[in-house]
C-alpha cells in the first residue's frame, strides 16, 4: 500500500507598517530610516507591507527589480497615488 501525506504550512500572514509611526514620508535623516527599519523585521513570502501616506502628498510605485537598484521609475508595475491616510 501507497500512502501519501501533504503538509501545509499555518503560518499567520503578518502586515508590516512601513517605519512604523513615520510613515511614507521623506525623513529628516533621509531614506536610511527605511533600511534601519527594516532590519528589525522578519518579512516572510505572503506579508503585506502597508504604506501609511496622505493621499495628494506622496506615493509609491512597484519597480522591476532592474528599475530598484538604479531607483528609477521607469516602467512601474503598479503606482499607488492614494493612501490610506487624508490630508490634514
Amino acid at each position: 500500500m501507497l500512502a501519501s501525506v501533504l503538509f501545509h504550512g499555518t503560518a499567520a500572514q503578518t502586515t508590516h507598517v512601513v517605519g512604523n509611526a513615520l510613515g511614507w514620508n521623506i525623513p529628516p535623516n533621509g531614506p536610511s530610516a527605511y533600511t534601519t527599519w527594516a532590519s528589525t523585521q522578519a518579512f516572510r513570502v505572503g506579508d503585506v507591507l502597508l504604506f501609511n501616506f496622505i493621499t495628494g502628498f506622496h506615493n509609491f510605485a512597484e519597480v522591476p527589480h532592474a528599475a530598484y537598484g538604479p531607483r528609477t521609475n521607469a516602467n512601474p508595475i503598479y503606482i499607488a497615488t492614494t493612501g490610506p491616510l487624508e490630508s490634514p
